[in-house]
């Protein structure tokens, strides 16, 4: 079927005249079209294409004329009026547009400089005026004048510092020392027992080595530390003698060794030398001690730590004795665990300063197992494990034996299974290396036989009591206990 094709009127273009010969049939052409208008003014209306000759043609007439003018060398064109172009043309509102004419927008010359100096020259009057008017009238608003921001002075944070100083709030100091108060917070604390073992081994100087005679004249100073050293002064008569420092972190022979230092001092000040001591086994008595010591209920362990006290006021100030009762102090901390009234760091630190002064007493005893016990107590497993490596497994005692298999966490030396023989100590660090391994099934079974017997218990630590009196015993004030009471 063929479709009727609907034809739009138009507008006819002349685009371009190649000659002025063309030009002139061009005119005589127009001339003939259009007889009212004059040549010279179609000559001068041609003159600059493109140029619209027609304003709305129908289509076949628009035809016609483009075909005669392109014989005439001319190029013409015919374009369609588009819809919205031709309603308006019916309304007589709208001029008919060349299509083909290039818009170009060319600014007057220094147009956009005189409208940038307008708009530069208004935003500074407007700057300026505000600045006049802020200035002229501050006198009537702050008669005395504006006062600066107080900020409080800069303070000297860095360098050494009394431990345990709260460090300042960080609304309370000046803005630029706000970093060295953060920095404050993350300083790392020293170990807070040995302040207590400083002030334990003079204790323990004054009433064993010098009889009581002197109190309080030896005291360790206030500590002070910059977060990688630690300052120890030593205090005599309220003076400071001398002081020492120790490296941070501080380590267990770092301890011993700030110990060491405080008990020469203090012997040098009172011109005290230690006195002769008794052979290893020369004092009867200890091993019963330490029989107690090594039944690992605190209520045992304190009665064989009263007995070594009874024997040094019998014998006086023994490297044996004191070496005992260390040991009696590090099974202390091993039994009453977990610590429900934060007592035992002092108990740590009477057992380290008998340690230190039984050193002193005989500087070539071997003392590695009661230093590896307390150490290991202290949570100095690394000190504990290294100082262990130099002691003969099998050559040490039996109690010996089965605490380095409990440091070392040798299982297999504390197997119960086939042992039925064994003793209340075997069985309690068997069962406790078993709950800190995590294995609680085999935690059970060396206990079982222990609840049969009932002398046989582990009382936990608020039922535990130690008797008032003695150098050794630290004051029930300060311990936290209470006076046993037994029926």
């Amino acid at each position: 079927m063929r479709r009727n094709k609907i034809k739009t009127d138009g507008k006819v273009v002349l685009r371009s005249v190649s000659s002025p010969e063309v030009g002139r049939r061009v005119v005589g052409l127009l001339s003939q079209l259009m007889p009212s208008t004059p040549p010279q003014s179609i000559r001068k209306g041609i003159a600059k294409t493109p140029v619209v000759l027609a304003k709305r043609i129908r289509p076949e007439k628009g035809e016609k004329l483009v075909e005669a003018l392109t014989r005439l060398g001319a190029q013409a064109v015919f374009v369609p009026l588009r819809p919205g172009e031709q309603e308006k043309l019916d309304n007589g509102n709208l001029q008919p547009r060349v299509l083909e004419v290039p818009v170009e927008i060319t600014p007057p010359p220094g147009r956009i400089l005189r409208k940038w100096l307008r708009r530069t020259g208004l935003a500074l009057f407007l700057v300026v005026s505000i600045v006049y008017a802020v200035v002229e009238n501050i006198p009537r608003f702050y008669p005395k004048g504006i006062s600066p921001i107080q900020h409080t002075a800069r303070a000297e944070l860095g360098g050494f510092r009394p431990v345990g100083q709260a460090s300042p709030s960080l609304d309370s100091v000046n803005p630029l020392d706000m970093m060295d108060v953060m920095n404050l917070q993350f300083r790392l604390s020293p170990d807070r027992r040995l302040p207590q073992t400083m002030a334990s081994l003079a204790d323990l100087f004054e009433g064993i080595i010098l009889n009581g005679d002197v109190n309080g004249r030896f005291r360790a100073g206030p500590l002070r530390s910059d977060g990688n050293t630690l300052i120890v002064p030593l205090m005599v008569d309220n003076r400071m003698a001398t002081e020492f420092q120790i490296a941070q972190p501080i380590t267990f022979p770092g301890i011993l060794a700030a110990s060491a230092a405080w008990i020469s001092m203090m012997a040098a000040a009172t011109e005290a030398e230690p006195p002769p001591q008794a052979g290893e086994n020369a004092i009867d008595g200890i091993d019963t001690a330490l029989a107690d010591v090594h039944r690992i209920d605190p209520r045992s362990i304190l009665n064989g730590i009263g007995t070594l006290e009874t024997l040094g006021r019998t014998h006086g100030p023994q490297w044996t004795i004191l070496k005992a009762a260390a040991r009696g102090y590090g099974y202390l901390l091993m039994s009453l665990f977990p610590d429900r009234t934060d007592g035992r760091d002092r108990l740590a630190a009477r057992g380290l300063s008998l340690l230190a002064l039984a050193r002193w007493l005989n500087p070539a005893a071997d003392m590695a197992m009661e230093e590896a016990l307390l150490a290991y107590q202290m949570g100095y497993t690394a000190h504990a494990l290294t100082r262990l490596r130099g002691i003969a497994f099998y050559s040490a005692i039996p109690t010996d034996r089965l605490m380095m298999a409990f440091i070392t966490r040798d299982t297999r030396q504390l197997s119960v299974s086939q042992n039925q023989n064994a003793t209340p100590m075997h069985r309690y660090l068997a069962a406790r290396l078993y709950r800190e391994l995590g294995n609680a099934d085999r935690q059970r079974s060396p206990l079982n036989p222990c609840w049969k017997h009932p002398g046989i218990g582990f009382p936990p630590w608020w039922k535990l009591s130690t008797r008032v009196g003695g150098p050794w015993r630290t004051p029930p004030a300060a311990d936290s206990f209470q006076r046993l009471r037994r029926p």
